[in-house]
């Protein structure tokens, strides 16, 4: 995730994603987690590209910037002219990235986020079967939530779950337990 105001870029993150596969979707986005664990040799080459791209494209704004990095090589895939699905991983504490966006636009780029404590992850809980959405007292660690009433396909993003831990592992493994629990609960109301 990096900020862009049109001749420079300022990097806010990096996060490593993670697939959550369907039949006839296999690399279907799962979650991402902050910080990914890159070494930084890899994280300077990364910033340096996105630095070379802003300047060449007149970026401005929240951008996202996708790359498959293995070991000391990284490839990168595609540039997101907008924010990416890791935008609440990236909230500054205290902060907004709304607002980061719009100084940005006007010119206004920061130089430097402060690190977070810890680790954050997200992830999308796909139906795992056609649910009627009950009245239902959503978690604070949910978002994109359903309105009770509306049906949510087999398939289909059911809401978005957020956790925060000491480290990238623990935050993957909250928000893995988070996603089992949600679910349960959709399948408890509907029986």
């Amino acid at each position: 995730m990096f900020l862009a105001d049109g001749r420079r870029a300022a990097v806010l993150g990096f996060s490593a994603q993670w697939a959550s596969p369907a039949p006839a979707k296999p690399y279907r986005f799962g979650g991402a987690v902050a910080p990914a664990d890159i070494s930084p040799t890899i994280a300077a080459v990364l910033g340096d590209v996105i630095g070379r791209i802003t300047a060449a494209v007149p970026l401005v704004g929240l951008n996202s910037a996708d790359f498959l990095v293995h070991g000391d090589d990284a490839w990168l895939l595609e540039i997101n002219p907008r924010p990416g699905a890791t935008l609440d991983i990236f909230e500054p504490e205290g902060g907004s990235l709304f607002s980061l966006h719009v100084k940005a636009c006007r010119g206004e780029l920061v130089s430097a986020l402060a690190a977070h404590e810890g680790a954050r992850a997200s992830a999308i809980i796909y139906a795992d079967r056609d649910i009627a959405v009950p009245a239902f007292d959503w978690p604070d660690w949910t978002a994109d939530r359903p309105h009770a009433g509306s049906t949510v396909n087999a398939g289909e993003p059911l809401c978005t779950v957020l956790a925060a831990a000491a480290t990238s592992d623990d935050a993957k493994r909250l928000v893995t337990r988070r996603t089992a629990t949600i679910l349960s609960c959709m399948r408890a109301r509907a029986a």
